[in-house]
Order: C-alpha cells, then sequence, then structure tokens
C-alpha cells in the first residue's frame, strides 16, 4: 500500500520501483480529519510528510500563508535540520499523508539517497517558492512606506558597461575557504568541495558594471568573493530603492538558479569585484554527496530567510509609522540576505534571493 503510494507522488517520479519498495518501510501512512491541527507554530519538528489526498492550510502568526494539496511536501524545512515549526499546519479537507519521522532522514540518506536525493530536491523547491511569495508581500505592503528611492544606473549605460567592460584579471581570488564558511559545507568533505569549487567559474565586475540587470533572464547563482556589491529594485521614473549591500562571502541569485526566473533586483559592483557563478547545468550535475551537501546547505539558508522575514511581518498592524516602516526596511533586507556565523561573533556573509 505504501510503496504504491509512494510511487504515485511526483517527487518520486523516475525513481525506480525497487529504489521506491527499498524505503517504503520508512514512511507511515496517516489519515487527518478535517479541521484538525496536523503541527503547531514553534513546535518542535519531528517529520515531514508528503500530501496523498485531502487540503492543508499554513498559517504563520494569525495570517494564512499558503495551502497545500496532493502531491506536495509539508514540514520538510524544519525537519531537516530539527528547527522548530515556523508555521501552523491545519486541515481544511479530511487528508491522507506519507510521514517520514525526522529521525529515519539520516538513515535514508546513507542508504536510499535515489529516494533521498529528490525529497531534499522538492524541499529546497518548495523554500525557493516560500523565499519569494515572502518577498512578493513585502514588495506589496512597502508600496507607499519605503523611503524614496535614490537614482538608478541607466538600463542602457548598465548593459553598455557590461558588453564593453574591461579585461578580467588573470588571478581570481580562491573560493575553498568562503564555503567553508556555508551551513553544511563546514564539515564536507574534501573532494565533495573540490567538486563544487570545479562546478564554479569566477567572473571579474568592475566598479560599477552589473552582475545583472533587474528582468533580465537568468539561471545561475553566484558566490562574491572579493569586493562589494549594492541590491537595486526599479520603482518608477528610471530610478530605484536600495535594498543591500552585499559584502565578501555573499551568495545571490538563488531565485533564478531554482526556479528559473528573470532577476527580481539588480546587483551592481559598488567596489571591483570577483564573483564565481553556478549555472543551473553546473547545478543539476551536481550529484552524489557534493551535491546533497549543496543542496543542504541552500535549504538551510533560504529557511533562515523566511522565518526572519516572517518574524518581522507578523508584526506589522497594517499602519504607516516610522517603526512599521522601519521593520519592512528590516523585512526586505532578511529575505533578501541570509547570515551565518563562521565562528562565534563573526557574521561572516549572506545567501540571497534575486
Amino acid at each position: 500500500m505504501i510503496r504504491e503510494l509512494l510511487a504515485h507522488q511526483p517527487v518520486f517520479a523516475g525513481v525506480p520501483l525497487g529504489a521506491i519498495a527499498a524505503a517504503a518501510p520508512f514512511f507511515q501512512l496517516r489519515s487527518v480529519l478535517d479541521g484538525g491541527t496536523l503541527w503547531y507554530e514553534g513546535e518542535p519538528a519531528e517529520a515531514l510528510a508528503i500530501v496523498v489526498d485531502g487540503a492543508l492550510a499554513v498559517s504563520v502568526g494569525v495570517r494564512e500563508v499558503g495551502r497545500i494539496g496532493p502531491g506536495e511536501l509539508v514540514g520538510e524545512a524544519s525537519a531537516f535540520f530539527g528547527q522548530p515549526r515556523v508555521a501552523t499546519v491545519t486541515v481544511t479537507a479530511p487528508a491522507r499523508i506519507l510521514v517520514l519521522e525526522r529521525a529515519s532522514l539520516v538513515p535514508l540518506r546513507a542508504a536510499h539517497p535515489q529516494v533521498y536525493d529528490p525529497l531534499l530536491n522538492s524541499a529546497l523547491m518548495a523554500m525557493a517558492r516560500r523565499v519569494r511569495d515572502t518577498d512578493r508581500r513585502i514588495s506589496a505592503a512597502s508600496t507607499q512606506t519605503l523611503d524614496a528611492p535614490v537614482r538608478f544606473v541607466p538600463l542602457a549605460l548598465a548593459r553598455v558597461l557590461r558588453a564593453f567592460s574591461g579585461p578580467e584579471e588573470a588571478t581570481p581570488p580562491g573560493i575553498y575557504a568562503l564555503l567553508r564558511r556555508l551551513p553544511r559545507l563546514r564539515e564536507a568533505p574534501v573532494e565533495a568541495l573540490t567538486a563544487l569549487v570545479e562546478a564554479l567559474t569566477a567572473r571579474h565586475v568592475d566598479a560599477g558594471e552589473p552582475v545583472f540587470l533587474e528582468g533580465d533572464t537568468g539561471d545561475s547563482a553566484f558566490v562574491l568573493t572579493e569586493g562589494t556589491l549594492d541590491v537595486l529594485r526599479e520603482t518608477y521614473g528610471g530610478k530605484a530603492s536600495a535594498l543591500a549591500t552585499l559584502d565578501r562571502g555573499a551568495v545571490f541569485g538563488t531565485g533564478s538558479l531554482l526556479l528559473g526566473e528573470r532577476r527580481n533586483a539588480s546587483c551592481i559592483a559598488r567596489t571591483d569585484c570577483w564573483v564565481h557563478e553556478l549555472p543551473a547545468a553546473a547545478h543539476v550535475a551536481l550529484r552524489g554527496d557534493a551535491g546533497r551537501l549543496w543542496r543542504e546547505s541552500l535549504l538551510s539558508a533560504l529557511r533562515g530567510q523566511v522565518v526572519l522575514a516572517d518574524g518581522l511581518l507578523a508584526e506589522l498592524a497594517g499602519g504607516t509609522t516610522d517603526a512599521e516602516r522601519q521593520l519592512l526596511r528590516e523585512a526586505a533586507a532578511q529575505v533578501l540576505a541570509y547570515r551565518v556565523d563562521d565562528v562565534p561573533g563573526d557574521a561572516w556573509g549572506s545567501a540571497v534571493r534575486v
């Protein structure tokens, strides 16, 4: 029964039936009634689930932030890292769910990577969409409350700068030590981290030149390995608002990498910069332990962005006071940037979705 249900889930499309059958004992089938609460915001995350049928609602505080239907994952981001639930999940139509206890994730990862990897990738995609949706909510709330926009780099000039910039320097800075600071990569095997380094391509960006512009097509993410970047979003009349300043160690562009969407902001070099680029083809080609650790690292980073931004948005009362304007600015910065500590007291960088 469980084996057949797993085989019909979109998350496992293309996974051999033998691999699914071998992993089926890790899952449990549960029924939940309409009106019940599956999980509460803030409680320990002990499991994730795949919805077989029925419907669920996701709420942060008193605000509903999404609906979950058949074939979708629920509770995955918190369960992967054993962190508190970021939302309350209630049942809006009688549902059956396939539950995977958090205690089973590590043995599933070790013994059944053919099942674990698509589960991880699905969780990463779901979290990328959550970051995107949170960013849109912040933009909608900020329409008339953010500071007046600053003057933007003219579009035509920026494209000329990008097309005719001077030759790149011969020797880019190393990136190995920076990757060691990312979540889940700190203790990564040398072979796995080396594979990730080899998947990245170095690029020099002159001061004033864009790494990319808002509205550009793109399917890659970047690591800022030297210099400083400004993140801007167009408002009106050729102007833009400054959203964030990125320093060495920032990882940005994950929205386009994971969702294939157009860039939703511009990244302009404030100083001469070096970036390392990871195109979607290289991201997909990262297999085995290297690919697994890289995706787990991104999942951790994106989850951190959403948790911090949602916490700030929950404090808004719908007004336009100076305090609420400040909350919106902070929420916008959080959804753009995720910061972790390399060592206690050393905030080193960010993972940014633009």
